[in-house]
């Protein structure tokens, strides 16, 4: 078979980023199929710090092909020129659009679609995915919302559109250790995901957890601003008051193994988010907001949840009642959360999948 060029082309870490530097982990692994990863120099500085790819990269270096960006069309030069030495290589485009980045004529293209919400784009982000969707002979889509619509839009390729079987978690880099009252959010900083607004109703919900008497409480903010964002700079403009800090984390597995609060407070969908997976199986409870297809991942029993536009009221209801629990139902939630986590977000199911979209398209 030929190989597999699996392409992401952000600077920064995020969900996707993770899910399928994980995929191309595996694969690399089991050896079966010569899945490559194509990334940025600035995207490989930031996984080779992180401990769950570190060995990867390193025994499978002849897998991966970095490239500078000097510009906008680094990435499509560069994918030109992989195409022309391995014309009959797939090329799995990761929400980079191939009506941009492909500068050459292949029917061996796949277009993955991780956003739990095209919403989320504007106008000109919309136009190009559809043009995306448009040039690529297999769409393969993570929320069943989009899903839906972009079937219903596309009539004539709707035979084109698979849906991601699932997300997963490594339960064995990610444990749970000794806890704290540590309350945690992971993710990038923006409104979507609303670390803002949790950060505005901080400071009450911190006197009121005060007031009923959870002592030595510490709150987390793991992730990096997006322009305009300032929330780091927020963050630090509270410390007088709480005990907060906001960063950047690149192996939070370190610091969610000791948190009993995880917050996953998406406007449009929690699932199936990548940090709440990992949460979840480093004995974090979630909070999680109500909107989506969130109880598909957090089911009630494990789960608190709050309104979309929640309030500070609302936070504290609920990690009060995950701050007070006995030890004994709090081990119990996490034991049935890791069980839950292993027989739905295994990475086996996913790679499948995967492996079956390839060697579909590399018989084309």
């Amino acid at each position: 078979m030929a190989p597999v060029y699996l392409i992401l082309s952000m600077h920064e870490i995020g969900g996707a980023e993770k899910r399928f530097a994980g995929l191309w982990q595996h694969l690399r692994a089991r050896g079966e199929i010569d899945v490559r990863l194509v990334v940025p120099a600035a995207l490989m500085k930031v996984l080779s710090a992180m401990s769950e790819f570190r060995e990867g990269l390193r025994l499978h270096a002849n897998a991966v092909s970095v490239f500078e960006d000097r510009g906008r069309w680094s990435l499509a030069r560069h994918l030109r020129a992989l195409h022309a030495r391995d014309p009959g290589a797939v090329f799995h485009f990761v929400m980079d659009s191939p009506a941009i980045a492909q500068w050459f004529v292949s029917r061996r293209t796949l277009f993955s679609l991780p956003q739990s919400s095209l919403a989320q784009l504007n106008r000109v982000g919309r136009a190009v995915t559809y043009a995306g969707v448009l040039r690529a002979r297999r769409i393969d889509v993570l929320d069943p919302g989009v899903h839906r619509d972009l079937a219903r839009r596309f009539v004539h390729k709707r035979g084109a559109f698979s849906l991601t079987p699932n997300s997963f978690v490594d339960l064995d880099a990610y444990q749970p250790g000794p806890k704290s009252n540590l309350l945690a959010f992971c993710g990038i900083f923006t409104e979507e995901k609303q670390a803002f607004r949790l950060l505005e109703v901080l400071p009450e919900v911190d006197a009121h957890l005060a007031r009923q008497g959870i002592r030595e409480r510490s709150w987390v903010f793991m992730g990096y601003d997006v322009p305009p964002g300032d929330l780091v700079a927020r963050a630090e403009a509270l410390r007088g008051r709480l005990d907060v800090r906001a960063y950047y984390e690149p192996n939070p597995q370190e610091v969610l193994a000791r948190a009993k609060v995880f917050f996953s407070l998406q406007r449009a969908n929690n699932y199936p988010s990548k940090s709440l997976l990992e949460a979840m199986a480093c004995g974090c409870l979630p909070i999680v907001t109500d909107v989506g297809e969130t109880r598909r991942i957090a089911p009630e029993s494990i789960a608190a949840y709050v309104p979309r536009d929640f309030t500070a009221d609302d936070i504290t209801r609920s990690a009060l009642a995950i701050l007070s629990m006995d030890e004994t139902s709090r081990a119990t939630k996490v034991d049935a959360a890791r069980a839950m986590l292993a027989e739905r977000f295994s990475i086996d199911s996913m790679a499948r999948y995967f492996v079956g979209l390839y060697e579909e398209l590399a018989r084309l």
